[in-house]
């Protein structure tokens, strides 16, 4: 007798066709009275999931239970959804059909209705910083990031976004895992130089607005100002005006300046004309280095 491949207790996993399984709702006329119906059989199936099946199969499996000649699936109806598409794609192109990894499960109706729930509730998804770790290793093996958009089951531009967490500071990727700032928010950030981003980050958090858009500007203007450029210096909002006046009031800073202030907040003149006043608006803002 040949050895069995691994140390341990087989159990009951078949490879069925997903169009002999049934989808409680689905293929039956059952509605929330039954304890394997789940509202979800009624979303569209997901477009990427039936990508990776068509390529790779169904990886996980899924949990069946006997009732009668009938096999009702308990946790995976979305695999089986996916894998009749994928099915249903391949056999137009000609390709072999894909057979889904099923185990039967025995149980009473409310044991299998936990099941159920715990399968679709109790998952985690991967942190931003983990996430684009694991595309760093899948890449270096030599894969192309189209390989990894159909292996994560995300868009091609969404793999190109997670490349650029590693561009990011241990301090910005943390804030980033924590929820303290949004992973496209933090996508901004990457181009600055790492010190920047972290100065940045303060800066925003301090303000209460680690959003998309704030960090989009912050971003554009810490390039602006390290290139001397104009745009990185923004005409002030009303209160910090406020601010500024009362600094003056202490300092009389702005002097003949303020005319030429002014006329910086309609835009008629550069920053870089009245340098005095642009520090005030930084130290009004915190920001004075």
């Amino acid at each position: 007798m040949s050895k069995q491949a691994l140390d341990g207790t087989r159990l009951n996993a078949f490879a069925v066709d997903p169009k002999d399984l049934v989808i409680v709702g689905l293929d039956t006329d059952d509605g929330p009275e039954h304890p394997l119906y789940d509202d979800r059989v009624n979303l569209p199936v997901d477009e990427s999931m039936v990508l990776s099946i068509m390529v790779r199969g169904v990886l996980e499996t899924v949990l069946v239970r006997k009732d009668g000649d009938t096999v009702q699936v308990v946790a995976g109806r979305q695999r089986v959804r996916c894998a009749r598409e994928a099915n249903a794609r391949l056999k137009k192109e000609g390709g072999a059909q894909i057979r889904v990894p099923v185990m039967v499960r025995k149980g009473s109706d409310s044991d299998h209705m936990g099941v159920a729930i715990t399968e679709n509730e109790i998952r985690r998804d991967d942190t931003p910083s983990i996430r684009a770790l694991k595309l760093q290793r899948y890449i270096a093996l030599g894969r192309s990031e189209a390989e990894a958009a159909t292996a994560f089951g995300v868009s091609l531009q969404t793999i190109k976004n997670w490349g650029r967490m590693s561009d990011l500071d241990p301090k910005v990727l943390k804030a980033v895992d924590s929820g303290k700032i949004p992973a496209s928010a933090a996508w901004n950030l990457s181009e600055l130089p790492r010190d920047e981003q972290k100065a940045e980050l303060e800066k925003l958090l301090s303000n209460g607005h680690a959003t998309v858009k704030a960090t989009t500007k912050a971003a554009k203007n810490a390039k602006a100002r390290k290139s001397g450029s104009d745009e990185g210096y923004e005409p002030p909002g009303k209160r910090l005006v406020t601010k500024v006046l009362k600094l003056n009031n202490k300092s009389n800073t702005l002097g003949g300046e303020f005319l030429r202030g002014v006329m910086w907040v309609l835009g008629d003149i550069s920053p870089k004309s009245i340098a005095g006043l642009t520090d005030l608006i930084r130290e009004a803002k915190g920001e004075k280095e």
